[in-house]
């Protein structure tokens, strides 16, 4: 027979893979279509190293998030369409396929934003970075008042009431109608709203102060100037009193929570500027009068002392009451009323308008004038730091009070302006026109959330 026999070949160790030590993030994004409660639009991220900066309009709610995430790894966590709170940065851990680990920060912040309305009857939002248009809304009613931001919403005074706007997209929200709107004896500046615990407070021409819930526009009380006469000055809230000043010389204190008048002050002038808190007292300036220091619970007089003409909204810093008007500045100390502080100005003026104020911050003084003109003093030295002159640019009266935020000022002109420029050289950084005159002034919305108000928004700097 045949032996058959046969060469079986030796089978080759095959090396199992390495595993990858890859571990990134390829994107990070919030889809509007996961989360409809909370955005109008999608928002995606972009970051050095390891951070993730993700950008959302100005007031939307960041506490309750779902993130779209796509890696190079094994996993991450949290995972991706895992609801998180974004108002403090949240660490993601990528995990390699070789169990190498990379962490990363996601940090969201707001579209810094711009609020302001013009007398062309529109509300706008800018970018505060660069001034380009957000959104507009008009419909022929917004004038010169400014807006109140709260919970995502703007509130205003308008020519025919009280509206809310939804402030990531200029959509209304509701309107309360107000009957005799339109402006006062001379005056062309709305009272501004003030939203404190999901109430509006909104002093009004037709001589009533409302207090309406911001939810719907809802009245929950009014209340009526013992003469009749109109509001004419923002409202300023304080230990759950409301202030107002009125045509009629006084200034009425009102419980916030029933609208029963607690006192009121006579004058012995109309109250245009706002009130301002200085501590638990209330600081008023009566039209070409005085100016007066009040118990803010009795409304007794602390002091007196003789005020500018054509006063505009005060401002407390440092110890001291900073008010201007005609073509000089001056500062009260704020326990006995005597100046203590004084500046002129070139011919023009100052202040135009006793809506507009002062911004003192870090040992220096900001104001408009009546000659198109913002002016920067050291307060210890008296000496101009900067002017930027709005005219020479296409501008005009500044009658609002510059708003301070993130290293700039922001303020409009009659000419229809609304201006950014650098706090500390005054330079412009951007300027975006409209159709009409800014009478009022804006509510700025940082990065981080942050409300800036003027003096005149009745709210505290």
């Amino acid at each position: 027979g045949i032996l058959l026999s046969s060469c079986k070949k030796k089978k080759e160790d095959i090396e199992p893979p390495v595993p990858s030590s890859d571990k990134l993030i390829v994107s990070f994004s919030f889809k509007q279509a996961n989360n409809t409660a909370y955005l109008n639009e999608d928002a995606s991220g972009a970051g050095a190293a390891d951070t993730l900066i993700i950008t959302v309009p100005a007031e939307t709610d960041i506490s309750n998030l779902k993130p779209d995430i796509t890696i190079v790894g094994k996993s991450i966590s949290p995972a991706s369409g895992e609801v998180k709170n974004f108002l403090s940065p949240v660490t993601y851990i990528v995990t390699a396929e070789d169990g190498s680990t990379r962490k990363y920060v996601v940090v969201v912040n707001y579209r810094s934003t711009v609020f302001f309305s013009s007398l062309d009857g529109a509300l706008y939002a800018l970018d505060a970075s660069n001034g380009q248009l957000i959104w507009r809304l008009s419909n022929g009613q917004f004038h010169s008042g400014t807006p109140s931001v709260y919970k995502g919403f703007v509130y205003i005074n308008a020519m025919d009431g009280v509206y809310a706007v939804d402030a990531r997209k200029g959509t209304q929200k509701w309107k309360y109608a107000i009957p005799t709107s339109a402006s006062w004896g001379g005056t062309e500046f709305f009272p501004s709203p003030v939203v404190v615990n999901d109430v509006v407070y909104i002093a009004a021409f037709d001589g009533y102060v409302y207090a309406l819930n911001s939810a719907d526009g809802t009245l929950k009380w009014k209340t009526k100037s013992s003469s009749g006469a109109p509001f004419i000055s923002s409202v300023t809230l304080h230990n759950n009193m409301l202030y107002a000043g009125c045509g009629d010389s006084y200034l009425y204190a009102l419980n916030t929570a029933s609208g029963n008048i607690a006192w009121k002050f006579n004058a012995l002038n109309p109250i245009y500027s706002n009130p301002l808190i200085v501590g638990n007292n209330v600081c008023i300036e009566a039209y070409a009068k005085n100016c007066y220091l009040l118990n803010g619970t009795t409304g007794s007089v602390i002091w007196t002392t003789p005020g500018i003409s054509n006063m505009s909204n005060a401002t407390l810093a440092d110890g001291k009451i900073f008010s201007g008007g005609g073509n000089s500045a001056s500062a009260y100390d704020s326990n006995t009323g005597v100046q203590v502080w004084s500046i002129l100005f070139t011919p023009g003026g100052l202040i135009h308008s006793e809506r507009s104020g002062p911004v003192i911050d870090d040992g220096k003084f900001y104001a408009g004038s009546n000659n198109g003109s913002l002016y920067a003093y050291d307060i210890a030295t008296k000496n101009r730091l900067w002017t930027f002159n709005s005219i020479t640019i296409n501008g005009g009266y500044i009658y609002g009070s510059p708003v301070l935020a993130d290293g700039r000022l922001y303020f409009g002109n009659n000419n229809g302006n609304m201006y950014a420029v650098s706090v500390s050289t005054g330079l412009l950084l951007w300027s975006t026109g409209t159709s009409n005159g800014i009478y009022g002034s804006a509510c700025v919305v940082d990065k981080k959330g942050v409300k800036h108000y003027p003096a005149i928004s009745g709210e505290q700097q």
